[in-house]
């Protein structure tokens, strides 16, 4: 019985490991990076306003596709 509860611990261990590991996208064009996981979603913002010299720049999480929190300000260079 002890293997068993051994091994259900170990493979919820693993699966708890890559629902909760990000892997990143970057965003070339506009400077924006997001980091992706099963759960989560984090996108930090940098990137120039349709040409302007204003541009945006903070952060947004989301949790299961719901936006949790959102810090995005724009400002001028």
């Amino acid at each position: 019985m002890k293997k068993k509860t051994f091994w259900a611990f170990i493979v919820i261990i693993v699966l708890l490991v890559v629902a909760l590991f990000p892997y990143s996208i970057t965003k070339q064009e506009s400077g924006n990076k997001v980091y992706k996981s099963l759960v989560y979603e984090l996108t930090i913002y940098h990137e120039k306003i349709n040409d302007t010299e204003y541009y945006k720049e903070g952060y947004s999480l989301s949790c299961f596709g719901k936006e949790i929190t959102n810090s995005t300000s724009q400002g001028g260079l």
